[in-house]
């Protein structure tokens, strides 16, 4: 039975009872005052039963919220740390590429120009 269904079953005994204790109340050879001081007593009890469901099932909700919380918190927080190690794994990455694109740029020595070569040709004139 589902955790609504059995409510609604809780529900339908404890308003099923009350209704038949005010009647079996009602219909018993006593006073009026016997009568409401038995009924009065009745209903205290079946209202104290009913409040002790409701809270149980409100106790149980609650419970039921605060664990789905923390599921997602954690959850949450896994793939944060995730997102955080992908992104320096990528920064270290990119810094590599960026040192060799660098390095790719600078002249080589050999090929860099000699003094011999870079001197002027000086022209006659």
């Amino acid at each position: 039975m589902s955790s609504s269904s059995f409510d609604k079953f809780v529900l339908g005994a404890l308003v099923g009872g009350v209704l038949g204790a005010i009647i079996g109340i009602l219909t018993a050879p006593r006073s009026g005052r016997e009568t409401r001081e038995l009924l009065s007593s009745e209903v205290k009890g079946r209202y104290d039963e009913s409040m002790d469901v409701l809270k149980r099932n409100v106790d149980e909700s609650v419970d039921r919220v605060k664990h789905t919380y923390d599921r997602s918190v954690d959850r949450v927080q896994q793939e944060l740390t995730q997102l955080k190690d992908k992104a320096e794994s990528l920064s270290k990455e990119l810094e590599q590429v960026g040192r060799e694109a660098v390095q790719k740029l600078k002249p080589r020595k050999e090929d860099a120009p000699s003094a011999e070569k870079a001197k002027p040709v000086e022209t006659a004139g």
